[in-house]
């Protein structure tokens, strides 16, 4: 049994990877991200983070979002949590026929909101796991669901 000082996390900082797939209504693609966070509180989280994706025929080729992550329980080894955020989206989308190929990329604000798990191995080490959609907000909104399976090495 853990004390509540060995799992307090305010003030708390981390980095970190994810594998991410990403699935949208044409198309999708496998990614991986790079991420920062940092505890406001023992329940609230800040998280900006990069994600670059191979795509297939359609969907984000990259993002940078910063989210906030909002804690159900107060410390503790397993816990989920809410998350939103807001950023920059970058969307491929392939136009082919018989006679050429094209590749049309939009850039445009996007959110995302989802559920997650953050399971703290130790105090150092902690894997998360993330599901939710990702919508890119232009004239042509584009929409994908996202999950995101990462570690983040705290400190």
């Amino acid at each position: 049994v853990t004390g509540g000082n060995a799992w307090a996390q305010k003030n708390m900082q981390g980095i970190g990877a994810n594998a991410t797939l990403n699935i949208g209504e044409d198309g999708g693609g496998i990614g991986s991200s790079m991420k920062y966070q940092y505890n406001l509180s023992n329940y609230f989280r800040l998280e900006p983070s990069f994600s670059y994706y191979s795509v297939d025929d359609d969907g984000f080729d990259a993002t940078f979002l910063l989210n906030g992550h909002l804690f159900f329980f107060s410390p503790r080894p397993f816990r989920p949590y809410f998350f939103a955020g807001i950023g920059y989206v970058d969307f491929q989308e392939k136009h082919s026929s018989y006679y050429y190929n094209e590749v049309e990329n939009t850039s445009d604000f996007g959110v995302n909101a989802g559920l997650g798990i953050d399971w703290r191995m130790s105090h150092v080490l902690s894997l998360q796991v993330e599901v939710g959609p990702l919508i890119g907000v232009s004239d042509d909104d584009e929409f994908a669901g996202r999950l995101n399976i990462g570690l983040t090495y705290n400190f």
